[in-house]
């Protein structure tokens, strides 16, 4: 951090290097190899994490503590957008100079995002637009859609709770089915992905070839239910005939 041009010297090479090591893969990289070993473990951690395998302390401590490790070694966008990103940088349309963890401003004169280094508080740079490029866990308390609202209003759903504490979702059966706020449960409704992140460890992943991926299990048991209710609704209107 000597200087911004510094920063941005080592970050363009930090990236270079990552994508280095990407282009070599998980069988030739040591580095991907070693990294890659979380990412074969995640199924094994979501047996033990889904549906209240974890005690409420411990589940604190996996979201607060090994999850963002766990993100930092083995999550991040493929190799096709950091060679995007070079590309912007080397003509000069994406600025990564600014040193880590920059504050951010609206002025509200120019009606502009002012962004300002935390380590040259001199250094400024000015931007019209503010992308929110994260994944938020979803909580649907906090959710405004008025689709949320009348569900947990009108008792349809109930968020999830591991004892105290609410990591995020809405409470579902281990078939995905829907759970209601006096803890009936909907034999036609069912909750897939983010919505049930809290009750369900990493549900926003991409499914990836060759992986029983949870995204594709989930919708799967989904959709085995509804088409067995298909089929009983039909029996019971060709009996009613």
């Amino acid at each position: 951090l000597s200087s911004k041009e510094a920063y941005g010297k080592w970050l363009l090479t930090f990236i270079e290097n990552d994508l280095f090591e990407a282009q070599r893969g998980n069988v030739n990289s040591p580095i991907k190899s070693a990294s890659d070993v979380l990412r074969d473990l995640r199924d094994l951690i979501r047996d033990t994490i889904d549906f209240k395998g974890l005690t409420e302390d411990s589940h604190r401590w996996i979201d607060s503590v090994f999850i963002p490790i766990m993100n930092r070694i083995a999550v991040g966008p493929p190799k096709e957008r950091l060679e995007e990103m070079l590309a912007l940088a080397e003509c000069g349309i994406l600025h990564l100079d600014l040193g880590p963890a920059p504050n951010v401003a609206v002025d509200t004169e120019s009606n502009q995002i002012v962004l300002q280094s935390t380590v040259w508080p001199e250094y400024k740079r000015r931007a019209d637009i503010l992308v929110h490029a994260k994944i938020s866990m979803h909580s649907p308390k906090d959710d405004g859609t008025p689709l949320w609202k009348q569900l947990l209003s009108k008792g349809f759903t109930r968020l999830y709770y591991n004892g105290k504490y609410h990591p995020g979702g809405i409470d579902v059966t281990k078939t995905m089915q829907v759970i209601s706020q006096d803890g009936s449960v909907h034999g036609n409704m069912w909750a897939l992905g983010i919505p049930t992140e809290g009750n369900k460890f990493y549900t926003f992943i991409v499914p990836r070839p060759g992986v029983n991926s949870t995204a594709i299990v989930d919708a799967g048991k989904a959709v085995n239910q509804l088409f067995a209710l298909m089929a009983e609704n039909r029996r019971a209107l060709s009996y009613a005939e």
